[in-house]
């Protein structure tokens, strides 16, 4: 075996290796000040034109997140009824 050359091949007891497979990972993290949404972002963006913006405002106005919630749960019992109901006519 080949004598360790520094602490960090005597501790892992591994053959020396080079120098370029020790990767370091640098991050440089961006936070606001305030969260925001992504309709927030896209909002406050100056290179989004105003008709962009209009259009984009119109379609997110209307929205409840509460009654789009009871509607997936309205569409989600149908399916599960149906398929309940195509269950039994097999078995029959």
């Amino acid at each position: 075996m080949i004598p360790p050359k520094n602490v960090k091949q005597q501790v892992s007891g591994k053959y020396p290796t080079p120098q370029h497979s020790i990767c370091q990972r640098i991050v440089i993290r961006k936070y606001e000040k305030r969260a925001m949404t992504p309709y927030e972002r896209v909002m406050a963006r100056e290179d989004v034109t105003p008709d962009a913006k209009e259009k984009l405002r119109n379609e997110h106005e209307p929205l409840n997140p509460l009654q789009l919630l009871q509607q997936i749960a309205t569409v989600k019992e149908k399916i599960y009824q149906q398929q309940k109901a195509r269950n039994r006519e097999a078995t029959r």
